[in-house]
């Protein structure tokens, strides 16, 4: 069972993910809009981390940054995967997949 962080999305898609990631087994929790996911980040509260990219960039920064600088043992600082429901390019995917993310598109 993960610890499952929903960051960025609106409320209907969170709560749908939350059902989706809970039928599974995991253990979610949706982040208000106001919240800094990279403060949950580094503390290994959870295992993974689900952004909503297609509208706003700036909370991958952050969280790759506070991931960069995790000194969490093993297993390590969360996993994080970006949702995108607009092309973002080659360039960001990319450096997002150097830094540990990694970038779904949906339609």
């Amino acid at each position: 069972m993960a610890r499952v962080l929903l960051a960025g999305f609106d409320k209907d898609m969170a709560n749908e993910l939350a059902l989706l990631f809970a039928r599974l087994g995991h253990q979610i929790v949706i982040l208000p809009a106001t919240a800094a996911p990279y403060e949950l980040s580094g503390s290994g509260e959870v295992d993974m981390i689900v952004l909503e990219v297609s509208i706003e960039t700036g909370l991958v920064k952050s969280v790759l940054a506070a991931k960069a600088e995790s000194d969490q043992p093993v297993p390590g600082p969360p996993i994080l995967l970006c949702v995108s429901r607009v092309y973002r390019g080659p360039r960001f995917e990319l450096d997002l997949e150097r830094r540990g993310g990694r970038l779904v598109y949906v339609h």
